[in-house]
């Protein structure tokens, strides 16, 4: 509501609507099932039910509910003059940009999808994005640029570490630098987010 003072960037961060995998784990959560000490790919899968490795989860869209929470967004998305839309390669973020700022997009503003800013990588399916030829074919307006490989090239059996992380997100943070638009909306996941203000940045009490 203040604005940007001259010569800053105005970085708009959105975290993604409720997907399947959300779902899943917070029927788990009710039913008693604990999956969070299942920390490698083999591990996880000789569980009875595991919410994020799941053959069926890979890469999940949003729920009702988490389509209800893009569009809950659509009055402070009118307040705002992003020059550009980056939203993370998984479908659940991209969908969350692309519902909520469905305004901005129909005026021409450009979506790009970059590899940088998606979830934590390794193990969940859930994580796993779909291949570029399917993102394409699925989001013909967004920018795959910056999505460097067809089929998702992370780990199925090695998590990304918070450091790693946080170090992906300094340099994704370095590239929105770099750009010139000065007011930019970024759809990604709590993991980055958390990566990037809790490691990533050095931000002062009186910020």
């Amino acid at each position: 509501s203040m604005g940007k003072p001259k010569a800053a960037k105005l970085i708009h961060w959105v975290r993604h609507g409720q997907g399947y995998h959300n779902l899943m784990a917070e029927a788990c959560q009710q039913l008693g099932v604990d999956f969070s000490e299942l920390g490698t790919y083999e591990e996880a899968k000789k569980a009875t039910f595991h919410p994020y490795v799941n053959d069926a989860i890979k890469d999940p869209p949003l729920t009702c509910l988490g389509v209800d929470d893009a569009k809950a967004l659509w009055s402070l998305a009118k307040t705002l003059t992003p020059e550009l839309l980056v939203v993370s390669p998984l479908r659940r973020a991209t969908e969350t940009i692309l519902i909520a700022f469905k305004d901005a997009v129909s005026n021409g503003v450009p979506v790009l999808a970059h590899g940088a800013c998606r979830e934590q990588i390794g193990v969940h399916t859930c994580d796993r994005r779909s291949s570029r030829t399917d993102y394409v074919e699925t989001f013909p307006k967004v920018d795959v640029s910056h999505v460097k490989h067809d089929e998702d090239p992370t780990s199925w059996t090695q998590r990304e570490s918070k450091l790693e992380l946080a170090q992906r997100a300094h340099d994704f943070l370095l590239w929105l630098l770099q750009r010139p638009e000065t007011e930019i909306v970024v759809g990604t996941h709590s993991a980055f987010l958390m990566g990037l203000f809790h490691i990533a940045l050095e931000i002062s009490d009186d910020s």
